[in-house]
């Protein structure tokens, strides 16, 4: 069985107010919320109140996620399946 690599969207926390600044957050595609957590439903594309900054518990979260994926070894005899 084949698995695909997840995608994810950054995105910014809603606030009521404008407050710059804001830190972006890594949210996987099916997930219900950030990888620091913060529910899906708080965050959005933010119309230009990010900071550029990522998120630093979604960062980690988001690199140990990578070195976990790449510490799994297939087979040898295991051959991907052809790009169509």
């Amino acid at each position: 069985m084949a698995t695909m690599k997840p995608t994810y969207k950054g995105l910014v926390k809603r606030s009521g107010g404008a407050s710059g600044g804001t830190p972006i957050h890594v949210l996987p595609d099916d997930a219900e919320a950030s990888l620091c957590g913060i529910p899906r439903a708080e965050l959005g594309l933010g119309s230009g109140s990010s900071d550029g900054q990522m998120c630093g518990e979604c960062l980690d979260a988001f690199t140990a996620a990578n070195r976990a994926r790449s510490r799994v070894k297939l087979p040898p005899e295991y051959k991907p399946p052809k790009s169509i």
